[in-house]
């Protein structure tokens, strides 16, 4: 699973093309070193390029020993490269940036030491090998608000690898990101492109909302835009005008799978779901694919992944989700950022110290306008920072007067059912002051778009979450938590056992039955990368 497919037909090319040159096996030693040499000294590499330097520096230590040809022509893992640049789309990436049109040119005349096709395929190599490990793009650049940032490809152990004989179909597939959500928006990608070549779906017009049972002309377009996407799933394309049980399955199974509110009603955020062009899709999939490029290829053997256009945190284990709630996520003003570390404790009752940009922002104007505000919200302002820092009275406080670069100030929230962390905090290192939380306002988890916080994650089930990483999901376990709780008390608990946690951006991925999510970029993410995508290549 997850590589790429070489089709029948090029089986028997490479058969054929074996068999006329049968003696030019993977490790012939009478490949023309010295010719390769001076070929070399006459066309240097070295001060052109990242990867012309790190070619030159690989010859140069392998005895100027060629890797994709010998004096009797190609060897049989050029082919295999070959057939990987040529198909670089089917996994994401442009067959253009490999300099195919010119490997293809050299290809096609076949000639014996071609040293200049030789330096472009291990160009080439090298390039499409860095890209599958670590990205199109670096995050940093592209993506500031991303901060999981990819390992760096070691190209000389890497090149090493193919000179002793590793199989290159297994090297290039073992650098692609193998968990199960890639490889699902891997399968969607030639999906989608497939649906994109046969011409799109239809658009549907405005037009009153449509309810189950009524009757309207679009019936029949809405049957063949939800058919050609794999929502229509049952049933034939009737031609009849009225909203039967079928299509009102197939309108709600669409708006699952786009975050919309699952009513069956086809009104204008459904409709406008419905006419987001099939190419725009293509790009949302290329997008996300790449930032899977950029995480580490092994997450742990547990972990949690907080998704947060999908407004839901998961538990997973070697790929498994075995728990998942809805979360709340950073106001579009106070986007939560990209970024992965370890949960390694958790305060059950917890204060919550206020940061400085919500104390001003925030919390100041609400006390200027009610002045009783910070009493009835168990807020305390201490007169510093240390441990030894003393309570000021609040009316003492100069507040007008605060500001970033004047905060002498410490202001505290007790623990306690006002308490905006909730009962119960999990707290993992990170330089954005970000963590998991409860929180008072239950309310909230109701709505579709839960963008509610100053860049926190709320979580839906505190107690249920607290249990499985405290390793006892049961009954009993979380009876325990809850009696804590309720004692009023402040109490940090650490893990045994710290368990990673991944905050990552997706506006498009696969669920485990095959079936296509996209969501809303709410922070207008995917359009930075977008940027630098080659669209006029879908």
């Amino acid at each position: 699973m997850g590589r790429l497919i070489l089709q029948p037909f090029f089986y028997a090319v490479l058969f054929a093309v074996l068999c006329m040159n049968s003696h030019a096996q993977e490790g012939d030693s009478d490949a023309p070193q010295g010719s390769f040499a001076a070929y070399l000294q006459h066309n240097r590499l070295t001060g052109q390029d990242a990867i012309s330097v790190q070619i030159q520096r690989y010859y140069e230590s392998h005895q100027y020993r060629p890797l994709w040809m010998n004096e009797h022509g190609l060897l049989p893992r050029a082919y295999v490269l070959y057939r990987f640049l040529q198909f670089a789309e089917r996994i994401g990436l442009e067959s253009g940036d490999y300099d195919l049109e010119r490997i293809r040119r050299d290809w096609k005349k076949q000639q014996v030491n071609d040293f200049a096709l030789e330096v472009m395929l291990t160009k080439a190599f090298i390039h499409f090998s860095r890209d599958l490990f670590q990205g199109r793009f670096d995050p940093r650049i592209v993506e500031p608000d991303w901060h999981i940032y990819p390992g760096t490809l070691d190209i000389q152990a890497h090149l090493d690898l193919l000179d002793t004989g590793k199989d290159l179909e297994k090297l290039l597939h073992d650098l692609e990101p193998q968990h199960p959500s890639y490889v699902q928006l891997r399968q969607q990608l030639q999906r989608y492109r497939k649906i994109a070549q046969q011409g799109g779906w239809p658009l549907i017009p405005d037009g009153p909302v449509l309810r189950p049972g009524m009757r309207h002309m679009q019936m029949p377009l809405i049957r063949t835009r939800l058919r050609i996407s794999g929502d229509l799933v049952s049933g034939s394309l009737s031609a009849s005008n009225r909203y039967d049980a079928v299509l009102a399955e197939a309108v709600m199974r669409f708006q699952a799978r786009h975050g919309l509110a699952i009513d069956g009603h086809i009104g204008d955020k459904t409709r406008a779901a419905m006419n987001v062009p099939v190419l725009q899709r293509v790009q949302q999939i290329l997008v996300n694919m790449e930032r899977w490029r950029w995480l580490p290829r092994q997450l742990g053997e547990r972990y949690l992944l907080v998704n947060m256009t999908g407004f839901e945190l998961y538990a997973e284990e070697n790929g498994k989700v075995v728990l998942a709630m809805p979360i709340i996520i950073g106001k579009k003003y106070r986007a939560t950022p990209s970024f992965s570390s370890k949960v390694r404790y958790l305060e059950i009752n917890p204060y919550w110290t206020i940061p400085k940009k919500i104390v001003l922002e925030d919390l100041i104007p609400q006390q200027l306008r009610q002045t009783d505000y910070f009493a009835r919200k168990h807020i305390r302002v201490f007169d510093g920072w240390d441990a030894d820092a003393q309570e000021v009275d609040i009316s003492t406080v100069p507040l007008e007067k605060l500001r970033k670069d004047y905060f002498p100030y410490r202001f505290r929230q007790d623990p306690g059912p006002e308490n905006s962390l909730g009962r119960i905090k999990f707290m993992f290192p990170n330089p954005y002051d970000i963590y998991l939380h409860d929180t008072p306002h239950k309310y909230l988890f109701e709505r579709r778009v839960r963008t509610f916080s100053s860049g926190c994650i709320r979580v839906a089930d505190p107690i249920r979450l607290t249990a499985y990483l405290l390793d006892a999901p049961t009954h009993a376990r979380e009876e325990r938590v809850l009696s804590l709780i309720y004692r009023d008390q402040h109490r940090s608990v650490s893990l045994l056992r710290p368990i990673p946690i991944y905050l990552i951006y997706a506006t498009a991925w696969a669920d485990r039955t095959g079936n296509m999510h996209f969501r809303e970029d709410i922070y207008q993410r995917d359009r930075l990368i977008l940027e630098y995508l080659d669209t006029g290549r879908i």
